[in-house]
């Protein structure tokens, strides 16, 4: 195994550093840092790089992947410092460091304050696609009747061959509900206008199931027996599934800058024609989540500039090409949530094969960074 580590796995993690450090250069730098547990609980940060050009988006590179001990503003802090030591060992380029794009986590906020002292030109902008998220996990928590709904009809058909047989035979071409992930963004929702979409036959395929006593299918024909729950769907199909779009609309790759910003401004101007208390509480959300991204303001600056409009100023410690730059900066998790995901998939992969957990960490490292 050590033979394996030294002639096979270092050589190929030199070589494709190698041509990462080649691939950026000295072009201006954005960061995408976030952390997770994997399957044995252990506190695993990836820290992505990609470059920031005016000609076209780039695709970001995965430059460490790390077991930290713990996980807070000071160890986030070393790792993305140490980190950039990969990509700069001489460094010299702290100012081509111009933005960090992580969630809204309290630590992060920190880290963002304590790596500006290095990195004098780096904008922190808090994940807008999990901005968008909040809002709809604030929606949950506004419907509970709505969420005992969507959160039994799941288990109805779980494991269920002939439950699944009488929903095919009433609706036969319709998919069964959508699953709601709250790691998935925008799933509830999605639950939830399903059930707005199909709620007359769901009622009739419950009443048909003959095992009525499972508590599942109790709760679910209650809920469906609510008037409020009929019109509590109405209401979140009316005005809250555009969340669900913008949250698909900001995962697509390519997207310029003023397009994010454009998708995140309808999702304002939609949140403030919500009526009744309802909309209060939703706009008090959005209101507490903007101002907590300090960089989105920044991030609508630029795009302002970039969008040619007269009355604009730009942001202080940035040059015309440093905006110009920015013209294609991401400003979402989507690529490094996706790194955890093929981390997770090769983990799981490894523990089949009876190698050291050395070699498994290496090996998926490696394979992330291709």
């Amino acid at each position: 195994m050590k033979a394996l580590r030294r002639s096979f796995l270092h050589p190929c993690d030199v070589s494709t550093i190698e041509k990462i450090i080649e691939k950026i250069g000295d072009s201006y730098i954005y960061l995408v840092v976030d952390e997770t547990t994997d399957i044995n609980g252990s506190y695993i940060a990836n820290l992505l790089v990609g470059v920031l050009n005016e000609q076209s988006p780039s695709k970001p590179f995965l430059i460490v992947c790390k077991k930290l001990d713990k996980t807070n503003h000071s160890t986030i802090s070393r790792f993305v410092n140490d980190s950039l030591g990969i990509l700069w060992p001489h460094g010299g380029n702290d100012e081509k460091v111009l933005l960090l794009c992580s969630d809204a986590a309290p630590y992060m906020i920190k880290v963002s304050k304590t790596l500006n002292v290095f990195f004098p030109n780096m904008i922190h902008i808090s994940c807008l696609a999990h901005m968008i998220q909040r809002l709809a996990e604030k929606v949950r928590e506004m419907y509970p009747n709505v969420n005992t709904l969507v959160s039994n009809l799941k288990k109805v058909f779980l494991k269920a061959p002939q439950r699944v047989d009488v929903y095919k035979e009433i609706m036969p071409n319709v998919p069964l509900p959508p699953e709601p992930v709250l790691t998935r963004w925008g799933t509830w929702i999605k639950a939830a206008n399903f059930c707005a979409d199909h709620f007359d036959n769901l009622k009739i395929i419950l009443q048909k199931l003959e095992d009525k006593n499972v508590v599942s299918i109790k709760k679910c024909i209650n809920m469906l027996s609510l008037e409020s729950v009929k019109n509590d769907l109405t209401f979140i199909q009316s005005h809250f599934f555009i969340l669900v779009k913008s949250i698909k609309n900001l995962e697509r790759s390519s997207l310029t800058l003023c397009d994010s910003i454009q998708i995140v401004n309808n999702v304002i101007l939609a949140m403030e024609k919500v009526p009744g208390q309802q909309g209060k509480i939703i706009q008090e959300k959005l209101l507490y989540l903007i101002e907590k991204n300090v960089g989105f303001q920044t991030a609508k600056q630029i795009t302002a500039i970039l969008s040619g409009k007269e009355i604009s100023i730009m942001p202080p410690n940035l040059t015309p090409s440093m905006c110009s730059c920015m013209k294609f900066a991401p400003i979402t998790l989507v690529d490094v949530e996706r790194a955890f995901e093929i981390h997770y998939f090769y983990h799981v992969q490894f523990s089949k094969l009876s190698l050291p957990k050395a070699v498994k960490d290496a090996y998926a490292s490696l394979l992330l960074q291709q």
